[in-house]
């Protein structure tokens, strides 16, 4: 076991039970609790913040209309508004993948209530979180029950969405979730049809909740992966040093200790140390400028735009 965690922490991405067992020649379970270990290790040798992976859920909008091409929906044509069918989550390097869903009652009568006092706890509670297309969708729709629900904001807490830095900072085909695990090669999300949503939605099937749920739990595992492979391309990553409590230089990304010092960072007033993580590799600089005063008072720079 104490084999398959030092390679655990050797490399710079989580590997799957099944992929543990693969690699070692072990059983799954033997895999799973090597697995379990090296997580609560890491998290705690580290003393890293509280990270949660979310994904959710919705049931659609249910309107009338005279067509079905290029629709001008007024809402006043609003039969049934849309609302969270469940939600799903984990806390980074924790195994757990955990959530909630309502009933296909619930769901078919747009109610969502039951879901909201722990989506409530686990934001507030949250440090940093992650998602795809946090912050057009997850973020706001889970906001938008919430104070439908009669509930008040959590206390503040950082957002990194994959989809923002995958369009940001790559010219990927497509940055759907699923797209970018095939590009990667990463464990890739469940089929699932949109039939799915009408049963639940409209019909009220159960079969369909429960259905849509494992599929959103999968899509937990997914992200997690994905962000991690994006991880070091992330310049506007939360810096995790905030929130270890600890003397050493650590890396903003990940929180490794195990920097390598190389060339320079340079601005347009400022020159500074660059490093790259050895655990997750991305690149990162000093906060303190190299230039001498008196080189600092010579320099000039050009106008604003």
């Amino acid at each position: 076991m104490d084999e398959i965690i030092d390679y655990l922490h050797s490399i710079d991405r989580k590997l799957s039970t099944k992929e543990i067992a693969t690699n070692f020649g072990v059983s799954t379970r033997h895999a799973r609790r090597a697995k379990e270990r090296f997580n609560k290790a890491y998290k705690s040798a580290n003393n890293l913040p509280n990270v949660l992976l979310l994904d959710i859920e919705t049931a659609p909008v249910e309107s009338l209309s005279w067509g079905i091409f290029k629709q001008y929906i007024n809402p006043h044509n609003i039969v049934k508004d849309w609302s969270i069918i469940c939600y799903s989550a984990k806390w980074l390097y924790d195994d757990v993948i955990f959530g909630d869903t309502v009933s296909g009652e619930f769901v078919k009568n747009r109610y969502d209530f039951p879901l909201m006092p722990k989506l409530h706890e686990l934001l507030d509670n949250a440090d940093i979180v992650i998602a795809h297309n946090a912050q057009h969708f997850d973020i706001p729709r889970i906001n938008t029950r919430m104070i439908y629900n009669g509930f008040y904001p959590t206390t503040p807490y950082q957002v990194i969405d994959t989809l923002k830095v995958a369009n940001k900072v790559f010219s990927f085909s497509s940055t759907q979730l699923d797209e970018l695990a095939k590009f990667l090669r990463l464990p890739r999300k469940h089929k699932a049809p949109l039939e799915w949503w009408y049963d639940a939605a409209v019909n009220g099937s159960q079969e369909a909740v429960n259905n849509i749920f494992e599929y959103n739990k999968q899509d937990i595992v997914v992200l997690e992966e994905v962000y991690t492979q994006l991880r070091p391309w992330i310049k506007s990553h939360p810096n995790l040093g905030l929130y270890i409590d600890t003397d050493q230089q650590v890396c903003p990304n990940c929180g490794n200790t195990e920097l390598t010092w190389k060339n320079y960072y340079y601005t347009m007033v400022g020159k500074y140390k660059a490093f790259q993580c050895n655990k997750c590799h991305a690149i990162g600089r000093s906060r303190f400028t190299e230039l001498p005063k008196d080189r600092r008072k010579t320099l000039v720079t050009t106008t604003a735009r």
